[in-house]
C-alpha cells in the first residue's frame, strides 16, 4: 500500500514538473526547420484563446459552490480579467490564470473544472494543462478533457 502511494505521489510530481516546464520554457517553434510547428503567441493572443477554449469546452466550472456552463464561466472570467488587468496585475498568460481564473476574489474559494465523467480538478491545473497544449500544438488542439 505504501509503495503504491509513493509511486502515485512521484507520478503526480513528475506531471507537475512537466507542466511547469512546458509553461516556463520558451517555445522553440519554427527554429528547427519544422514548418508544421506553431508560431509563438503573445500573452494577449494566448489569453484570448484560453477564454475561447473555456467557452467552447464540454466542461462545467464550479464557482462559489455553484456549477456553471462553459460559456457563462468564460464570460465571468473575461469580466474578471479586464478588471484585474486595469489594476495592472496581468502582464503574462500565467498572471491571467493566477489572478483572474483560479479562485473567487470574494470568498477565496478555488474554481473547479469538470469535463465529462472525469473528476473535477482545480481550474489552475486545467488552465495550465490547456496552456501547455496550446503552446505545443497552437490552435490545432482543443482544451484537454482529461488533465494529467
Amino acid at each position: 500500500m505504501e509503495g503504491n502511494r509513493r509511486y502515485h505521489t512521484r507520478c503526480q510530481l513528475l506531471v507537475a514538473v512537466l507542466c511547469v516546464l512546458f509553461i516556463l520554457l520558451p517555445s522553440q517553434a519554427g527554429t528547427s526547420g519544422d514548418q508544421s510547428a506553431s508560431p509563438k503567441l503573445d500573452s494577449s493572443a494566448e489569453i484570448r484563446l484560453l477564454l475561447d477554449m473555456i467557452a467552447t469546452s464540454d466542461c462545467r466550472f464550479k464557482r462559489n459552490g455553484t456549477w456553471h456552463q462553459a460559456d457563462a464561466a468564460a464570460r465571468h472570467i473575461e469580466r474578471k480579467y479586464h478588471a484585474v488587468k486595469e489594476r495592472g496585475l496581468i502582464e503574462t498568460t500565467v498572471d491571467f490564470i493566477t489572478y483572474a481564473a483560479t479562485r473567487s476574489s470574494l470568498t477565496g474559494k478555488e474554481y473547479l473544472v469538470q469535463c465529462g465523467n472525469e473528476p473535477a480538478v482545480s481550474s489552475a491545473r486545467w488552465l495550465h494543462a490547456t496552456l501547455a497544449e496550446l503552446r505545443v500544438h497552437g490552435t490545432k488542439k482543443h482544451a484537454p478533457k482529461k488533465v494529467p
